[in-house]
């Protein structure tokens, strides 16, 4: 499934003419970091985007923030992750840096990082902070609209004074056609006859890729554009999928730690233990970032493509190759009975023929199967 994430706000303030306000003058833009986890293969009918924001500076005139996706999403796909940064070993592998909780208060809870700033880690209530409008793509997949509504932002702005960095943390749970955001399945390789095929699969984040913008989303993006710091993308696969190709180098990857991660994995649906522990076991994350300087000019698109690879059976062909060979082996044991036909216990009435008949099929299957299974020893012996 194509398309793009958009990312936009809309301001507190009096509307203003594009330019003047939110245009490309750029000092007055609210700057933001921005977080995105893919989590594919997690279940068969299952997989969820994590987007986390980080809030720095000249936010206190944010009303709302929107996020646009490429597809539809409910009320009841959306879940707050705040809850699961409270654990001290979670929180510190979503930030990469060793962190502290230094207070909490209705809404939110404050944490410090290394370097003694204080960010605020809110919580939301989905139903009160979190609205969804759906959007009609003509010749394409309907799109969604989350906003993140006023009340979240007057509760930044009443603690911007002693708080400085505000973080939002959701989870969108990712079913039916959902499940293939950003991503496309070529399963057309190598297919034929052959007892497997290959299946590539393509996924291109793209955010902000204003071409690719309902004319809606367009405009409302055009007036509301962030001055995005950072982005941090990460890619969750199972590790036995092949990466076959990449449009840029990724920053990191390594194994997913399942001690620290398989309660996180299961943060807002009903996922047992041991199974997340399974599948936290069997990932592979993958970092894409781009990060600018201060002085810079935010970050005004990204995209990260990744194909993957992997082997799967093709029944329909391990089916064909058993009747045939059980019909050559049935053929083939036919003859030689009939060969052997003539030695004297088969000669003898029934039933002793049948059970020498029986005797002589045993006796010529292990002849076939001993010297296959040895040849398949020494082979594999050999290679060693």
């Amino acid at each position: 499934m194509n398309g793009t994430l958009a990312l936009w706000y809309e301001s507190s303030e009096i509307p203003q003419e594009q330019g003047s306000f939110d245009g490309s003058g750029g000092e007055h833009k609210p700057h933001l970091r921005l977080h995105v986890n893919l989590w594919r293969d997690i279940d068969r009918h299952l997989n969820f985007l994590d987007i986390g924001l980080l809030l720095e500076s000249q936010f206190n005139h944010v009303g709302r923030v929107y996020l646009y996706l490429p597809t539809q999403i409910g009320s009841d796909s959306i879940f707050d992750l705040s809850g699961t940064l409270k654990d001290g070993e979670t929180l510190n592998a979503v930030f990469n840096e060793v962190m502290i909780t230094a207070g909490e208060s209705d809404h939110y809870f404050v944490v410090r990082t290394g370097k003694g700033t204080p960010r605020a880690i809110h919580k939301l209530n989905i139903e009160q902070d979190i609205s969804i409008d759906a959007v009609s793509v003509p010749g394409r997949s309907d799109g969604t609209i989350i906003a993140l509504n006023n009340s979240i932002f007057d509760r930044v702005s009443k603690a911007y004074s002693s708080v400085g960095e505000h973080y939002i943390r959701i989870r969108l749970f990712l079913k039916g056609r959902s499940q293939e955001l950003f991503t496309t399945v070529d399963t057309t390789v190598n297919y034929g006859l052959s007892l497997t095929h290959e299946m590539i699969e393509t996924t291109e984040f793209r955010l902000n890729e204003r071409r690719s913008y309902p004319s809606d989303v367009l405009y409302r993006a055009s007036r509301g554009v962030f001055s995005i710091r950072s982005i941090h993308y990460f890619l969750i696969r199972d590790r036995n999928l092949q990466l076959s190709n990449q449009h840029q180098t990724f920053k990191k990857i390594r194994n997913l730690e399942k001690d620290i991660w398989k309660a996180y994995i299961s943060a807002g649906h009903t996922l047992k233990e041991r199974k997340a522990r399974h599948i936290a076991n069997g990932m592979t994350i993958y970092q894409w970032r781009e990060i600018v300087d201060d002085k810079a000019k935010g970050i005004d698109d990204f995209i990260a493509y990744a194909s993957f690879r992997t082997t799967k059976p093709n029944y329909w062909t391990y089916l064909i190759a058993i009747l045939a060979a059980g019909g050559i082996g049935g053929a083939a044991l036919n003859i030689a009975l009939a060969l052997v036909g003539s030695v004297p216990p088969l000669t003898e009435p029934r039933p002793a023929a049948v059970i020498w008949t029986n005797i002589y099929a045993l006796i010529l299957l292990i002849g076939l199967a001993v010297p296959v299974a040895l040849w398949t020893l020494l082979a594999r012996t050999w290679k060693r």
